[in-house]
C-alpha cells in the first residue's frame, strides 16, 4: 500500500466520534486475536467518544490526530508518566491508527508529529507500554528506533495481559 496524504494537527473535542472510531476499529480488528476473550466488550463507543472529547481539552494531554481527506486515519496522546519506571517523563498513552490506514505511514507521521513537539519542548525521553502479544505493534515500536524494557510490573490498568516497555531517548 502506498502511504496517504495526512495533516496532522491538535485534537479538538469536536473530534471525539472519529477518535473513538478509530480506537473501537483498531481494538476490535487488531487485537481480537490478542487479548482475551470479552475484553474488548468494556469498550463502549459512547464512553470512549467521551473520553477523547475531554482528553481533546484537557492541557495535560498532547492529543494529536492525522486526518486523511477529512477523515481521521489515527492518534497518538502523550502525558506526563504515571508509572515505572520514572526515568521516563511522559508516556505515550494512545496510538491508534485505524485498520484501513495501518502500514501506509500514519503510526510513523503521529510519532515523528509527536516528538517533534517533545523535543521543542526540552523533554528528554518518552515511553510506551505495549501488549507484548502484539507483535505487529512490538515490531512498529523497534522500527522506529525504540528500545524494549522487558521485566517490568504493569500499572494496574494494563495487568490483564503481558506488557512491555518501549522507550526513546532524545538526548544522549
Amino acid at each position: 500500500m502506498s502511504e496517504v496524504q495526512l495533516n496532522i494537527r491538535p485534537a479538538f473535542s469536536s473530534d471525539a466520534e472519529g477518535m473513538a472510531s478509530v480506537s473501537m476499529r483498531a481494538w476490535h480488528i487488531s487485537l481480537k486475536n490478542i487479548v482475551p476473550d470479552g475484553f474488548l466488550d468494556q469498550f463502549e463507543h459512547e464512553k470512549q467518544k467521551m473520553k477523547y472529547a475531554e482528553r481533546a481539552d484537557d492541557p495535560s494531554w498532547q492529543l494529536l490526530v492525522a486526518e486523511s481527506r477529512g477523515k481521521i486515519a489515527g492518534m497518538i496522546g502523550v502525558r506526563d508518566n504515571d508509572s515505572e519506571p520514572q526515568a521516563y517523563e511522559k508516556q505515550i498513552k494512545v496510538m491508534y491508527v485505524d485498520p484501513e490506514f495501518q502500514r501506509r505511514g500514519v503510526g510513523k507521521a503521529l510519532l515523528a508529529a509527536v516528538f517533534a513537539q517533545l523535543k521543542e519542548q526540552g523533554v528528554r525521553c518518552v515511553m510506551a507500554w505495549c501488549i507484548t502479544a502484539n507483535e505487529i505493534a512490538c515490531a512498529f515500536y523497534e522500527k522506529s528506533g525504540a528500545r524494549r524494557i522487558e521485566g517490568i510490573e504493569p500499572p494496574e490498568e494494563y495487568a490483564a495481559m503481558p506488557h512491555v516497555i518501549y522507550a526513546w531517548d532524545f538526548i544522549k
